[in-house]
């Protein structure tokens, strides 16, 4: 028997998938749809439709859909069906805007290599303090936001791994809106702490450096 389930749980699950620098947008009037986008503004569009009859159909432009995906329980479907969701997302990301093959040049080759590094670390730098943000918000309890407010700025010192110097996100030190310090670990995995070592190696940072993130307006500071 098909089961339906609403879009706003399906919402969450996929956000919390795709990362602090996604959002969903629900698409008037209707309350089944539902726009997928990225914050930066560069990334097409996706559009996620409950259907009255439960299956969920994901979509960008005017193409047919990327995926129509089928539900029975809406219990164990939100999970299954939000990882369906960001995996046909990434792959239509994943897809190359031009031709590459083994005929071009090497010089073009490695041009385009040199290019897509360097626009790689300029996305890396514009979507961190979100990623940071999300995260801190994530690592504090419900209490502590409602008694003290929301996190305005963490700051990271530095560990030394085999690859260098990157930013210690187990002791991350976050001021909250009424000025209350604390400390919090943003787990060990995820996208987030990626982006933190990622940007310490870029930047070859050192034992006395401190990565500073402001998060209205969004901005770091290595000091």
């Amino acid at each position: 028997m098909t089961s339906t389930f609403s879009l706003r749980a399906l919402e969450t699950a996929i956000v919390d998938l795709l990362g602090h620098d996604w959002e969903f947008v629900p698409t008037e009037p209707s309350r089944a749809t539902g726009s997928i986008r990225h914050r930066d503004g560069k990334h097409v569009g996706f559009l996620v439709t409950v259907e009255p009859h439960g299956n969920v159909t994901i979509q960008t432009g005017a193409s047919g859909p990327l995926a129509v995906l089928q539900t029975t329980s809406p219990a164990q479907d939100v999970d299954r069906i939000a990882n369906t969701v960001v995996d046909a997302i990434h792959g239509s990301l994943r897809t190359v805007p031009v031709e590459l093959n083994d005929q071009l040049p090497f010089e073009t080759l490695l041009a385009v290599y040199h290019r897509a590094s360097d626009l790689l670390v300029e996305h890396n730098e514009q979507v961190l303090p979100r990623h940071v943000e999300g995260t801190v918000r994530a690592a504090l309890d419900e209490g502590t936001l409602a008694e003290h407010g929301a996190p305005v700025s963490a700051a990271f010192d530095t560990t030394e791994q085999d690859d260098g110097y990157v930013w210690l996100a187990d002791e991350t030190h976050v001021v909250l809106a009424d000025g209350t310090r604390q400390t919090v670990n943003l787990g060990r995995s995820g996208l987030c702490r990626s982006l933190l070592v990622d940007h310490a190696l870029e930047h070859e940072v050192g034992d006395d450096d401190v990565l500073t993130v402001t998060f209205s307006p969004p901005s770091l500071r290595i000091a």
